[in-house]
């Protein structure tokens, strides 16, 4: 932490010289003999009821939550960030995450975003909410909290019923040009039963009746993806083909990819290049 924060001109002398003491205290622990047998973390353990509920653990994961939303440039209001550090609901705390998992995954491809701004329900069709709007210079956009009803929304409207998806990004051309949803779910079930082969950690049958619900309601959409922490990708394209990897052409259909907290999003990021039609190896591989 004080190797990355001490470029910032601005940063004050005294956080500087907290960051020198924490640092002098955490030394010998994490020196210790014991951490030889602990391995490397695969799988943040969110639902852990230890990891919330007891004191010394809830503490460490207060402290992790406040970092995750402080290495974001999302803007959040004071309210919500306390809401996310009593931990509460890990479910909407995924939920953001992953928020901003997509935001970076877009970076990734297209560069810093050139803005982030909280948009407010307006009664013309302004249908953000209080949902969060990160926009790119070549009209790229994704959206958090997007409200879709019969009045036009964010590129786009539902022409029954009023839906709120958890995160949409808009590509404004291309062969996948419109609107894709992702929708973040925390639980798990074990397998997907009856849509096709039975994979151990998949998504669950009806959150991906959630995403044909998406696709069919709001026209503009052209695909809608489940989100979760397990390990598989899986994509329906509207075209009938079933399978693990992307393929070439148009992403259009709906599917799930694992998005693991502390765990690179790599299959997000070569969905989301899929998505904006970078078709090159390292977007095909990333999703493979």
């Amino acid at each position: 932490m004080r190797r990355r924060l001490g470029g910032v001109d601005s940063l004050a002398a005294r956080v500087r010289r907290d960051c020198v003491e924490i640092e002098g205290a955490l030394a010998p622990i994490a020196r210790h003999r014991m951490w030889g047998d602990v391995g490397r973390m695969r799988l943040f353990p969110a639902s852990s009821t230890t990891l919330q509920r007891r004191g010394a653990y809830r503490e460490v994961l207060r402290h992790y939550v406040l970092l995750r939303m402080a290495s974001t440039a999302l803007p959040l209001d004071a309210a919500e960030v306390q809401q996310l550090l009593e931990v509460k609901d890990i479910a909407r705390l995924y939920e953001l995450w992953t928020a901003f998992a997509v935001v970076e995954a877009v970076s990734a491809w297209k560069g810093v975003a050139s803005g982030a701004r909280r948009l407010a329900h307006g009664d013309l069709g302004a249908t953000l909410g209080s949902g969060l709007l990160v926009s790119w210079g070549d009209g790229t956009e994704v959206a958090y909290n997007a409200s879709y009803t019969t009045k036009p929304g964010f590129h786009g409207q539902s022409w029954s019923l009023r839906l709120r998806p958890d995160v949409v990004l808009f590509v404004p051309d291309g062969p996948s040009a419109g609107l894709h949803v992702l929708d973040a779910k925390f639980r798990l079930s074990g397998t997907l039963a009856g849509a096709a082969d039975d994979v151990e950690g998949d998504a669950r049958v009806d959150d991906l009746h959630k995403m044909h619900t998406y696709r069919d309601a709001i026209p503009a959409v052209r695909s809608a993806w489940v989100m979760y922490p397990g390990t598989f990708f899986r994509f329906w394209a509207r075209n009938g083909s079933i399978g693990d990897t992307m393929g070439s052409g148009p992403v259009d259909g709906i599917g799930a990819v694992p998005v693991v907290p502390g765990v690179e999003a790599v299959a997000l990021r070569g969905l989301v290049g899929a998505i904006m039609g970078r078709a090159d190896a390292d977007a095909m591989d990333a999703v493979a």
